[in-house]
């Protein structure tokens, strides 16, 4: 059996899109929301839930509209997503304190607690999904990933006025 450094140097060897960030990222992603997706399902809620959930409680009441916008979900996906969370009494429609014509989603106790479950399942999982990383690493890709995302001219905020 070879050690891990050997087998990093033989990963490095092939075509050059093996070593693309953007291929790196897209494999990477897609196998973290699978893993993902298996943690929290045994809490009956599937990824498109986690979002909403931390959505709202990150930001919260908002139109629905928004919230989709927040989660990266299209509507009619978010109205599907909005009822599975409503039947199960985690979320609840209110009418809008500033325009009695609209509703906003708030997050209720139970969502709270359902989700704080969640994230607890996930911070269990991810000791699993980033094993070959030491707790530095761990703590360093977060924070790139946080910087790609989120800080000025980021991936998340090239959505901003209509940009995508």
């Amino acid at each position: 059996m070879t050690n891990d450094m050997e087998a990093l140097d033989r990963s490095r060897e092939g075509p050059d899109i093996l070593h693309s960030a953007g291929f790196l990222l897209s494999t990477a992603g897609r196998l973290a929301r699978e893993r993902f997706e298996r943690a929290i399902a045994p809490l009956g809620l599937r990824a498109r839930h986690f979002g909403v959930l931390l959505a709202l409680a990150t930001h919260g009441p908002a139109p629905q509209g928004e919230v989709a916008d927040e989660a990266w979900m299209d509507k009619s996906t978010m109205v599907a997503v909005v009822d599975d969370l409503e039947r199960w009494g985690l979320v609840e429609r209110r009418r809008s304190a500033q325009d009695r014509r609209m509703y906003e989603l708030v997050i209720n106790e139970r969502g709270r607690e359902k989700l704080a479950e969640a994230l607890e399942v996930v911070a269990r999982s991810e000791d699993e999904w980033l094993g070959p990383l030491s707790p530095e690493e761990r703590e360093l890709l977060r924070g790139l990933l946080a910087r790609l995302l989120y800080a000025p001219g980021g991936l998340l905020r090239g959505r901003e006025g209509g940009e995508e």
